[in-house]
C-alpha cells in the first residue's frame, strides 16, 4: 500500500529516524537541530561564487532565513560550525561580580539591572557580550534604606 503524497510530492508515510518535517521547498529538516556541515559548506561555496541567497535557498531546498543566518554569521565571524546546542552556559555571576553587585545595590538600591550591567562593563568586571543576565542578578537580598544621590544616576 502506498502512502498519501504531500504537497512536496513525497510519500507522507515514509519514516526516517530523526526526520521531523519537510519545509516549503521540499527539503527535509530536523526541527531544532543545526543544518549539516556539508550543506553549510555548499551554501558558502555558492555564495562566494556569486549566487544570490534566494537562489541558493531554492537549489539546496533550505529556507531563505536559514541561508541568510548562516551567511551572515560566516561573514561576521568566519565560522561555519553551528553554535552549541543546549548544555549549560558558563557562569557569568562569579564571586567578584556578585560582590560588586551587592556593593552597588547597597549603595543605591534603586539601580535597575541594566544599569548594574553597564557599570560592571565600565569597570571591566564583564564584557558587553558576557554580562550576567537580568535574572542572574541578585534581587532577593534585603535592601537597605533608600539613599539619595546615587552615583550611577548622576552621570
Amino acid at each position: 500500500m502506498t502512502g498519501e503524497r504531500g504537497a512536496a510530492g513525497l510519500d507522507a508515510s515514509f519514516s526516517l529516524p530523526g526526520i521531523s518535517s519537510v519545509n516549503q521547498l521540499g527539503g527535509l529538516f530536523v526541527n531544532g537541530r543545526p543544518l549539516p556541515l556539508d550543506t553549510r559548506q555548499q551554501i558558502v561555496r555558492l555564495a562566494v561564487s556569486g549566487m544570490r541567497p534566494c537562489d541558493i535557498s531554492r537549489s539546496l531546498k533550505v529556507s531563505n532565513g536559514c541561508v541568510s543566518k548562516i551567511l551572515g554569521r560566516y561573514y561576521r565571524t568566519g565560522v561555519l560550525e553551528p553554535k552549541g546546542i543546549g548544555g549549560s552556559k558558563p557562569r557569568l555571576a562569579t564571586p567578584p561580580v556578585v560582590a560588586r553587585i551587592a556593593q552597588l545595590k547597597g549603595e543605591c538600591p534603586a539601580l535597575f539591572a541594566w544599569e548594574i550591567q553597564r557599570l560592571l562593563c565600565a569597570e571591566g568586571l564583564c564584557t558587553q557580550d558576557k554580562t550576567p543576565s537580568v535574572s542572574a542578578l541578585p534581587s532577593a537580598e534585603p535592601e537597605p534604606e533608600p539613599q539619595t544621590g546615587c552615583l550611577a544616576r548622576q552621570k
